[in-house]
């Protein structure tokens, strides 16, 4: 339940989910008779002023920076406000998408089809180009930051971390300059390196992160400390895409562009990036259905998402197998971890069950130090 029963105008029905920032609700605006999502600050007990002040800043930001795009692909925000009482905490209200995020269909669903995937990569450089043209970056895209609406399109949200590009960097945080920001799983090199001198490029390579965890259904780089994603991010290629799934080797090309680690490499804007995504979309084996997935439908099996035909993956299995044959541990580690990923992909229920628990004490192993000789 809720803290709140109304908010301003707003009715609050329920809660939608948690950001990095707020708290989202599902509300109700009477007076227009239509639902509402409700971002409210939450701000940490016990934190200074200075850092409340901090925190509301920067939401604001993002009310500045989402309204002053009216873009079909990007959430559009209807009003701010600030609840009543004495920790009174700004309010985001904006448009509900009734379909969820991308992040909640891959929990769902699994994997998506790499056709459907691209039309919602197409989807989201459409709002990039825009927000890029109006000179404002996002920073921070990931599957949970793209919102499916009910009749497949795909809507940009969350511009908390977003920033103008013509801000001076040590602004672009309002926390200290080199700070990270953003999300590991999908950060670009840039960000990962805490460099001050970040633009439009670096949300490309984060929308390829996205792009490839909607088609393997796992992110690029998988680690139990973010520190090292972050690591791997800096120094290391996306993993071959093919090893879960059969996607055409123009998709591939495109990908690889867009996840190269020195900005100068990849496409030059959103724009150029969607003109190649879109050629994408024509090649003869892609149908008209291909692109749109209605809400709440759901993939029965592997082999409907089409991950089941592709002889690679079973070639990977076996290899990942055969590693857990050798005596040391951070092989044994990986693989396991890998193995868990194409079962859940396979739908081995069981296996991936096995390999998880096999992963987990190896990892706990690992981590505990050895007993102190008493002598």
């Amino acid at each position: 339940m809720s803290e709140y029963n109304t908010l301003g105008a707003y009715r609050i029905l329920r809660t939608l989910g948690e950001g990095g920032m707020g708290t989202v609700y599902l509300g109700h605006d009477a007076a227009l008779s239509r639902h509402v999502a409700i971002k409210v600050l939450r701000l940490q007990e016990g934190a200074s002023p200075a850092a409340g002040s901090n925190m509301t800043r920067r939401f604001m930001r993002e009310a500045r920076s989402a309204a002053r795009l009216n873009h079909p692909n990007v959430v559009t925000i209807y009003n701010v406000g600030q609840s009543e009482g004495e920790r009174g905490r700004p309010y985001l209200v904006m448009e509900y998408v009734e379909g969820g995020s991308l992040a909640d269909q891959l929990r769902k669903s699994g994997p998506l089809e790499w056709p459907i995937a691209t039309r919602a990569v197409r989807d989201a450089l459409s709002a990039l180009a825009a927000a890029h043209e109006a000179g404002i970056i996002h920073r921070d895209i990931k599957p949970a930051n793209l919102m499916r609406t009910k009749d497949g399109a795909i809507k940009l949200v969350d511009f908390g971390l977003a920033r103008a590009a013509q801000d001076s960097p040590h602004d672009a945080d309002l926390t200290f300059p080199g700070a990270f920001v953003g999300s590991p799983s999908y950060a670009s090199p840039e960000q990962a390196a805490g460099s001050l001198h970040i633009d439009s490029r670096s949300d490309l390579y984060s929308l390829a992160a996205t792009w490839y965890t909607l088609i393997a259904g796992q992110p690029p780089f998988v680690e139990d400390d973010p520190a090292e994603v972050m690591r791997r991010h800096l120094t290391e290629r996306f993993p071959d895409l093919r090893e879960f799934a059969a996607v055409p080797e123009e998709l591939l090309i495109v990908m690889e562009r867009a996840s190269r680690r020195d900005p100068g490499d990849r496409h030059k804007s959103a724009g150029e990036m969607r003109d190649a995504v879109d050629r994408l979309l024509t090649l003869p084996h892609v149908t008209k259905t291909d692109g749109v997935e209605p809400v709440g439908a759901e993939s029965s099996s592997a082999s409907r998402r089409g991950i089941a035909r592709s002889p690679r993956l079973e070639e990977s299995i076996h290899s990942f197998e055969s590693q857990l044959e050798t005596s040391d541990p951070p092989t044994r580690l990986a693989a396991l971890r890998s193995l868990f990923g194409l079962y859940t992909q396979l739908d081995r229920r069981e296996d991936a069950t096995k390999v998880f628990r096999e992963a987990l004490a190896l990892h706990i192993k690992m981590q505990t130090p050895p007993p102190r000789s008493l002598n």
